[in-house]
């Protein structure tokens, strides 16, 4: 189920928060800090309990954090957990992105490019109905960024994908659609001089 729907969320944060994202698709979310972008992930993830309000999504695809990874495990452990079919998709996505040669080595001794390389191709084969990037890519070099946003953009055909980065100008250029989350509402967001002053106020 491709759809996105959020009815009267309410926590410390949100206030009666509502919105309703249907189809697949790339978009981008942005938001002021501490405005609560994680906090809503990790409740349509399910590793936050919903105290007031509803949603309806389908199977979702989110890493909250790099360090979820065990450090004395390396990349080709994780690799075991996949299906046949997302194991060769993982191959073909990291061929896409250039390679590595780390996958045998502990992910404690990975750099923050290494990590995010391989959490990107991982998340990105990982069967699933929306996907939430929550700033995954900050830590790529441009030319694999430009080579990340290029693979989301045929995966915006089957996947609704949601993605927040520190570089505005690169979430308005890569998506098809930005939002501004605010505590009460998700809103589009048309061009980046406005998100600019929305995030600064």
């Amino acid at each position: 189920m491709t759809r996105l729907r959020v009815e009267k969320l309410t926590t410390d944060i949100f206030e009666n928060l509502s919105f309703d994202i249907s189809g697949p698709g790339l978009y981008g979310l942005i938001g002021r800090n501490g405005i609560g972008k994680s906090t809503l992930f990790s409740l349509l993830n399910g590793e936050v309990k919903l105290s007031k309000g509803n949603f309806s999504v389908g199977k979702v695809c989110y890493v909250p954090s790099l360090d979820i990874f065990d450090k004395y495990l390396a990349a080709n452990d994780y690799l075991k957990l996949l299906s046949p079919k997302e194991q060769t998709e993982f191959h073909k996505n990291l061929e896409i992105m250039g390679g590595a040669d780390f996958l045998t080595q502990k992910i404690g001794k990975y750099s923050l490019g290494m990590k995010e390389l391989f959490t990107f191709v991982y998340v990105l084969s990982i069967r699933s109905d929306v996907l939430i990037l929550d700033e995954l890519l900050d830590g790529l070099d441009e030319q694999r960024r430009f080579t990340a946003y290029a693979l989301l953009r045929q995966c915006r055909k089957e996947k609704l994908i949601l993605l927040t980065s520190h570089n505005l100008s690169e979430v308005f250029d890569a998506t098809d659609r930005v939002y501004i989350l605010e505590k009460t509402s998700l809103k589009v967001i048309g061009d980046l001089a406005t998100a600019q002053a929305q995030i600064s106020l």
